[in-house]
């Protein structure tokens, strides 16, 4: 099995370099980039299997970043990582078809490692929430439409990750 990669895209060093640490540990090949521009750069020249991108970055904003790379990546696990609590931001997130979670800071470094070795080992991206809840809803069944969707909107906001 050959080794999976995780993209980092975050100006704050301290995060990178933290997350580095933590998922090398675990046998994940681990690149960074500070920069969204930095981030496209990796993506053409490396399989990534897995991306955590922050949103608020100078230049381009993690959200805007993840929207317009996933249909040149779809298989590619899409995650925004936040420390702006807004409703707002993160339900966009949540409703947008390319980004597939949304991660609260300050979050713990043993449950980003748990998260990224669990998504990595399902081997193939998960559908974004509303795409799950619209197909649910369209074959009749609503109640399953209804819990995806709370379980969406609880990543991202009743519980932060590890909790």
């Amino acid at each position: 099995m050959s080794v999976q990669t995780v993209l980092i895209v975050d100006d704050e060093l301290n995060i990178c370099r933290l997350l580095v640490r933590v998922l090398t540990k675990v046998g994940v090949r681990v690149l960074t980039a500070d920069t969204a521009a930095a981030a496209e750069k990796l993506l053409l020249q490396n399989h990534v299997n897995l991306i955590l991108c922050d949103h608020q970055m100078p230049g381009e904003k993690g959200l805007t970043f993840l929207g317009r790379i996933g249909d040149q990546y779809p298989d590619m696990v899409r995650t925004l990582l936040t420390g702006n609590s807004d409703f707002a931001l993160t339900l966009e997130s949540s409703n947008d078809n390319r980004v597939h979670h949304c991660i609260t800071k300050p979050f713990e470094m043993d449950a980003i490692q748990k998260f990224v070795v669990d998504q990595l080992s399902r081997g193939v991206r998960q559908e974004p929430a509303q795409e799950r809840d619209w197909r649910a809803a369209e074959q009749g069944d609503h109640r399953n439409a209804l819990d995806s969707s709370d379980l969406a909107l609880e990543l991202c906001f009743t519980r932060q990750i590890g909790e």
